[in-house]
């Protein structure tokens, strides 16, 4: 029986705070616009609600069974934290910093590839001629007057132990420089020179024991 009496007491103190919201929304809803953090406390008997003190402005009232007292406010608990908003647009790009300092000069490079070989130039024009350029003609001639080495030069052989040396007046013109020199080491030479009208002959006489004698020679002719 007291469980029973217990139960019953319980639904009725909750259909009491029912009925406080109902009442206190009737009584104090402009409290609620004008201030909703506000906090009340009262006594809650037979449904009725009595000693109502507001922001505890007053004495806490007496509440004698079998009244209740109650408690409440304007503002309810913090509700639960909502979903997360979607992203929003991308803001304004920001000015142009300021120049920062000039870095360290780097290494050098490794050393590139050799280029392709490029084209040949074009000949350029002949050069003046040249100053103090000696002119010479080095010759072999063998002992019968046939040429054994050497260009630019005939030669003949009138006699023994005579030969004749011909050089083109453009390669050479009175006076030359002669020397002659016997291979075989046994005849002496001497020369002499002569020009004619398109040449110019440098005489050789080969002897040995004071006698004409048919040797191999050789000579180098020069003209400064």
């Amino acid at each position: 029986m007291k469980r029973l009496m217990a139960t019953r007491r319980r639904v009725f103190v909750l259909g009491a705070v029912t009925a406080l919201a109902i009442v206190v929304a009737a009584f104090f809803g402009y409290s609620a616009i004008a201030a909703p953090s506000q906090s009340y406390t009262g006594c809650l008997k037979a449904g009725q609600l009595t000693g109502i003190v507001i922001d505890g402005a007053g004495q806490t009232p007496t509440c004698p069974k079998p009244g209740v007292l109650i408690s409440w406010s304007q503002t309810g608990p913090p509700g639960q934290t909502g979903a997360t908003g979607a992203t929003g647009p991308n803001g304004n790009n920001g000015a142009t910093g300021a120049t920062g300092p000039t870095g360290p000069n780097g290494n050098d490079g490794a050393n590139g590839a050799t280029g392709a070989t490029g084209e040949t130039g074009p000949q350029g024009d002949t050069g003046p001629p040249g100053t103090n350029a000696a002119t010479q003609v080095v010759g072999r001639v063998n002992f019968d007057g046939s040429i054994n080495a050497g260009t630019g030069f005939t030669v003949t052989h009138p006699a023994t132990g005579e030969y004749d040396i011909h050089f083109p007046l453009t390669t050479f013109s009175f006076p030359v420089n002669m020397q002659v020199t016997a291979v075989s080491g046994l005849a002496t030479p001497y020369t002499a020179l002569q020009q004619t009208g398109t040449e110019l002959i440098a005489k050789v006489f080969m002897t040995f024991n004071n006698a004409a004698f048919d040797s191999n020679f050789q000579f180098l002719a020069t003209q400064d």
